[in-house]
């Protein structure tokens, strides 16, 4: 398990070329260090995340591969943009009124405020769910102007804030 600070900096002894800062979190790992890449990751700038790796290769960090296997986490820490802030419950629910589709579960969450769980029938805009997950996410929304289309707003994901693990 790693821990990914939410900005690269200058790789040792390059200081043209930067680098993930990276911390190991499993006992008598490796500690603080620094690598350019791990294969198969897409670091964004600004979230802090907690990777589960596969080591390949060396026993040190400048002779070991590192792959990704999974995202555990991961958290916004930039600044917040102008919207609604969402939670996203960590499993689907039947949709109200019918039995044969599910919903994603949403609450407002204002500060420390967190309104009751509701259905939600329709699609956010750039948000890919994963079962196992609570999200907080900033959305925005505006009217539709096809009279056609299933509902009248449309939703879009401004900003990831948080998808972390819930364990069962």
């Amino acid at each position: 398990m790693l821990s990914v600070e939410p900005e690269t900096r200058p790789c040792p002894g390059e200081a043209q070329r930067r680098c993930l800062a990276l911390e190991d979190l499993t006992p008598g790992g490796w500690g603080r260090f620094a690598l350019p890449e791990i294969a198969g990751f897409a670091f964004e700038p600004g979230y802090r995340y907690t990777l589960q790796v596969a080591v390949e290769g060396g026993s040190t960090p400048q002779t070991a591969r590192l792959r990704l296997l999974e995202v555990v986490s991961q958290k916004w820490l930039g600044p917040v943009p102008e919207g609604i802030v969402l939670e996203v419950a960590p499993t689907l629910e039947n949709c109200p009124g019918t039995a044969s589709r599910e919903c994603l579960m949403i609450r407002d969450v204002r500060g420390e405020a967190k309104g009751p769980w509701r259905p939600f029938s329709g699609t956010i805009e750039g948000f890919s769910f994963e079962e196992g997950y609570l999200y907080r996410i900033v959305v925005s929304f505006e009217r539709q102007p096809d009279p056609r289309a299933a509902t009248s707003l449309r939703y879009r994901m401004l900003r990831l804030l948080e998808k972390m693990p819930v364990v069962r």
